[in-house]
């Protein structure tokens, strides 16, 4: 069965540019750019979502009106202004702690807005340097192996254990029918750093997701590569060419993601992108070579 409907409207462009050419130096600049804009419209009758794959409290789904893979996460209950329910009951063992919402919400779609590559070639006299920038914008990712480390106790974060704590918010609490009790008085309750909070609320292996999940905007050196021409030092009638060359990829990132790699995932090549779970980065590369054309 066909399963969904969706729509995609993008752009992609290409340029060529050459903004320095002489007897000696020559500089090439190509730069891409891609955009795309992707929207579920439908499901097949009587299918509310499409589970893509996912973890505890994190999962990639196709839902109409998002964008395909757009991950929905547990988080903690706010008010109409945004602020924290900090739990007011003193019976509760999460007295003075935010307090969590296991109703799962979108946040967003996981791949990016855009994406952009800008190539460099440098010449001059037989030696050539080129260097790839790989930009992307948007795209978010579920950091669950931070939210892991900390219920384990062996995240730098959880070296506060045993300081106290006001959370900022408002204080609440739940009632029975599991609504939000509330003020809106700020919060003033004195709370610790304490093993339960770290296992149950602000890590852990269930706590609310969404504060482990992060942007994956990120700036690569994605590769640069060195040669020099030989041939004409060479000079040799039996030798076409006669090159030395240097490669290295993936030497230098800047991105906002507190994670080994936002370019990582936990299921591979599959359509659940965005799941960081004791995953693997990417490697840096080397090669040195020699080219030789008879």
């Amino acid at each position: 069965m066909n399963a969904a409907t969706m729509e995609n409207k993008g752009i992609e462009i290409m340029a060529n540019v050459v903004p320095v050419s002489n007897h000696n130096f020559n500089w090439g600049l190509t730069v891409n750019f891609t955009k795309n804009i992707n929207e579920v419209l439908s499901l097949a009758p009587g299918v509310t979502d499409i589970g893509l794959g996912g973890f505890t409290g994190s999962t990639i789904n196709v839902v109409v009106g998002e964008a395909y893979g757009s991950m929905f996460s547990t988080s903690f209950y706010k008010d109409d202004a945004g602020n924290l329910i900090i739990n007011d009951n003193p019976a509760s063992a999460g007295y003075g702690y935010p307090i969590k919402d296991q109703t799962m919400k979108s946040l967003g779609q996981v791949s990016p807005n855009w994406t952009m590559g800008i190539n460099n070639e440098l010449s001059f006299r037989g030696a050539t340097l080129s260097f790839l920038f790989d930009i992307k914008n948007g795209g978010i990712m579920w950091n669950g192996t931070l939210s892991r480390l900390i219920g384990f106790g062996t995240s730098k974060i959880t070296e506060n254990r045993g300081e106290t704590v006001v959370f900022e918010g408002v204080k609440g609490h739940l009632d029975a029918d599991g609504e939000v009790i509330t003020t809106g008085a700020a919060n003033d309750i004195v709370a610790t750093y304490s093993q339960y909070y770290y296992m149950v609320i602000g890590g852990g292996a269930s706590p609310a997701q969404e504060q482990f999940v992060d942007k994956t905007d990120w700036v690569r050196l994605r590769e640069v590569s060195i040669s020099y021409d030989l041939g004409k030092v060479i000079n040799k009638p039996f030798l076409k060419n006669l090159s030395l060359y240097a490669t290295g990829r993936n030497l230098w990132l800047s991105t906002p993601y507190r994670g080994i790699d936002p370019e990582t995932n936990l299921m591979g090549a599959f359509n659940a992108q965005g799941l960081d779970y004791f995953n693997m980065p990417n490697t840096k590369s080397y090669v040195f070579g020699i080219k030789v054309d008879f």
